[in-house]
């Protein structure tokens, strides 16, 4: 269902109350619908690998090569048993390539192997990504992962 920017603006018009997002929730709202754009929603078997992999890269979020990475992108391998998947960090310089895939692997390495198997680990910066990863691949970030349907809140409801 979709209503069109005319619709609204003539509720608006007749006097309905307009429920705004808290900004902050509208921003992530925007940012996630933004990294869904052109790509399949993640399939409900796979949010706790999904969920899994993401908490390792947050974990390690405060460590030395964390900072050198921008984003790690997770691809998924249904068709095997245990579920394959392959973990890419996009990055700020090339000379981190190496430094990165290990660090990838480690991610990897804590993930438990009955979830899923982690099986390539890639890093590269973004003029080398392509598009066809970026469509395919979902975030390794839990705020990225699924959207609550009970968000974003109305203002005012903090």
């Amino acid at each position: 269902m979709s209503v069109s920017a005319a619709v609204l603006t003539a509720l608006l018009a007749a006097g309905a109350q307009r429920l705004d997002p808290i900004e902050t929730r509208s921003r992530a709202f925007a940012i996630w619908l933004g990294l869904r754009y052109d790509r399949p929603a993640l399939p409900p078997e796979l949010i706790p690998l999904a969920h899994s992999i993401a908490e390792e890269v947050r974990r390690r979020q405060g460590r030395v090569v964390a900072a050198r990475v921008r984003d790690v992108l997770m691809l998924f391998d249904e068709s095997t048993e245990p579920i394959r998947y392959s973990l890419f960090a996009v990055l700020e310089e090339e000379r981190d390539e190496e430094l990165v895939r290990e660090w990838l692997a480690g991610i990897a390495s804590r993930v438990p192997p009955e979830m899923g198997i982690g099986d390539q680990f890639e890093a590269a910066t973004a003029e080398r990504i392509s598009l066809q990863l970026i469509e395919q691949s979902y975030a390794a970030d839990v705020t990225q992962l699924t959207w609550r349907p009970s968000e974003p809140e109305p203002t005012g409801a903090e």
